[in-house]
């Protein structure tokens, strides 16, 4: 049972779907109380600060029609008590989690019970090989809510990355088949999460030392003592595990610019 203001209510009553245009009042309510509050959730206390119901309105359209990103509101009963985001992870078999719980619904359980759907959704409908969360340091309550359905740090991306003092703990939670799947194949399931030979029929490569090597992380353990990453080993890295034939193929296609060493 999960306390909800002053009703008490079950699970049962706690749905998670997309949003759609018709939810659009109720979310401009969510929203708008949890302003304040909302701040240390990737700007969203920002993005809504201050709106007219018209600029609001266009907002929020830009959020539903946004191919990038998909958009889950968190119910109870009609009452939005949450909002989930899926974003761009890492790399090409990642996908980060944004989100936030409603101004008077924190604290009751309703984000560990998002995060839980979130990453079944992920993992078992969309095949992600990790999900991934970043929050401020200094934000313990949502760390602690996120470590505790599973979700581990692994890396600080500092000023340079957020442009704050305040740096992101990068934490992730990898899906249980890479898991199973390092485990068979006594390496890491962090080294194998962002390659390839993770998704069938490519798997075989997963013997091949060199592409472990190749797709493996970079960084040493996590600890609240660590560094905080250095910027341009993270966007290499980013870089590296995001590049694809493809690429190559569209890049010896396009004429040469300025710059490219061609005179």
């Amino acid at each position: 049972m999960l306390e909800l203001g002053k009703e008490l209510v079950n699970k049962s009553d706690m749905t998670l779907r997309l949003l759609q245009k018709s939810d659009f009042f109720e979310f401009r309510r969510a929203a708008t109380e949890s302003t304040e509050s909302n701040y240390e959730y990737l700007a969203y206390g920002e993005l809504f600060e201050n709106l007219n119901i018209f600029d609001f309105s266009k907002a929020y359209l830009e959020l539903l029609e946004n191919k990038d990103l998909e958009h889950w509101g968190v119910f109870h009963r009609k009452v939005l008590v949450g909002h989930i985001g899926f974003g761009f992870g890492v790399g090409p078999f990642a996908t980060e989690i944004l989100g936030w719980v409603r101004k008077g619904y924190q604290s009751q359980g309703i984000g560990e019970m998002s995060l839980q759907t979130a990453c079944a959704i992920a993992f078992q409908r969309k095949s992600f090989n990790y999900v991934e969360l970043r929050i401020r340091e200094s934000n313990k309550p949502s760390r602690r809510a996120a470590e505790k359905v599973g979700f581990v740090p692994v890396l600080k991306l500092g000023s340079i990355f957020t442009g704050s003092p305040d740096p992101y703990i990068l934490h992730i939670k990898i899906n249980p088949e890479i898991v199973e799947l390092a485990r068979v194949n006594r390496v890491r399931p962090i080294d194998i999460m962002n390659s390839p030979a993770s998704q069938r029929p490519l798997r075989y490569m997963l013997r091949n030392p060199n592409i472990l090597e190749f797709y493996g992380w970079p960084f040493p353990p996590y600890s609240d003592d660590s560094p905080e990453a250095d910027f341009f080993e993270y966007h290499g890295y980013m870089a590296l595990i995001s590049f694809t034939p493809d690429d190559v193929s569209r890049l010896s296609e396009e004429p040469p610019a300025a710059g490219d060493g061609v005179y």
